[in-house]
């Protein structure tokens, strides 16, 4: 299966998620693995929801238990 590859501008229409954010969290080495392909910030879908996810589990709060 191929794995589909976003730009930055797609990851942030995905997630709500502005691109000034991805950026600095990129820089702080806090967000999604990016990569560099034609001097273009690129990200794997799966890649990104990985991400959320762990972001998510790592901040739930409430709930049963």
């Amino acid at each position: 299966m191929a794995r589909i590859l976003l730009t930055l501008d797609q990851a942030a229409e995905r997630t709500g998620i502005s691109k000034a954010t991805f950026r600095w969290l990129r820089h702080q080495d806090r967000g999604p693995k990016f990569g560099v392909i034609a001097g273009r910030l690129r990200i794997y879908e799966d890649d990104l929801e990985r991400w959320i996810e762990r972001e998510l589990e790592s901040t739930a709060t409430g709930g049963a238990a």
